[in-house]
């Protein structure tokens, strides 16, 4: 029976069975998993995995979503003083949006955790990145469309962020279904495809707690190296509850939607 212990360092690792692998210490971060669901080495080093972009990255995707927020804040304060009353009205709503927005996009803490719950359950376009992006591109357009310098710079320089966030979430899906074609492996029915996901689960998670450790391990195995961002976007998606933790029914249906096919995350 596999075991979960914990390190020195406090990183998870697994203990392989000595019938299989004499015991040996594996931790998540160089685990992969084979056929039977048994956690052994990797046998590529992190330098062949596949990696988006080269391994290149533009940053947290967090401190991004932010500065649009900043930008909306600040062309709102800019453009505030005017004699126009719908210009005035714009420029009020556009710093309240602005607020909104970064409360959204700031880590989960006790100030804004409500906020995002709310956000989240009633407005689930908000839960995606691409559902965010499409909504901050609407405003930026009517950003954009403002008379004024200032205005206009704010609105073009968040579509372009906006047009990033596309392309990362499309660049994410694909990995999010390499993912879901290495859980597959080669079942063909629906049932015993759910039967080997949740072994796997078991086997990375067998406490029920699966982190973003164990889901950069879940990508290792597929020959995959997950970078922070897309770590972030893969686990929003599957963290239904906003616990900071999937739970294997979570898990379960997450990998079936994506099987039924996704487009964007």
């Amino acid at each position: 029976m596999l075991q979960m212990t914990e390190n020195e360092n406090d990183i998870y690792t697994y203990v392989v069975p000595e019938s299989d692998d004499q015991g040996e210490d594996v931790s998540v971060e160089n685990a992969s998993l084979v056929g039977t669901g048994v956690i052994k080495p990797v046998a590529k080093p992190e330098d062949d995995l596949r990696k988006s972009f080269k391994g290149y990255t533009i940053g947290p995707i967090q401190t991004w979503g932010m500065a649009v927020g900043i930008l909306f804040v600040a062309a709102g304060f800019l453009n505030l003083f005017t004699l126009s009353l719908v210009k005035l009205v714009t420029n009020i709503y556009c710093i309240l949006f602005g607020l909104y927005v970064i409360a959204l996009e700031s880590p989960r803490i006790f100030i804004n955790r409500g906020l995002q719950n709310k956000s989240f359950k009633w407005a689930r376009l908000t839960r995606r990145l691409w559902g965010r992006s499409t909504v901050y591109t609407l405003f930026s357009m009517i950003l954009a469309s403002q008379s004024g310098v200032v205005s206009t710079l704010f609105g073009v320089i968040i579509l372009i962020i906006c047009s990033l966030f596309f392309v990362l979430s499309y660049v994410t899906r694909k990995v999010l279904l390499e993912l879901s074609e290495h859980l597959k492996g080669n079942y063909l029915n629906e049932e015993d495809i759910n039967i080997n996901v949740e072994r796997i689960y078991n086997r990375l998670a067998p406490t029920g707690r699966f982190t973003k450790e164990h889901l950069r391990a879940l990508g290792k195995s597929a020959g995959r190296y997950i970078k922070m961002n897309e770590a972030h976007i893969i686990f929003t998606y599957l963290d239904e509850d906003l616990v900071g933790e999937v739970s294997r029914e979570n898990f379960l249906n997450g990998f079936e939607n994506v099987r039924e096919g996704i487009y964007l995350l």
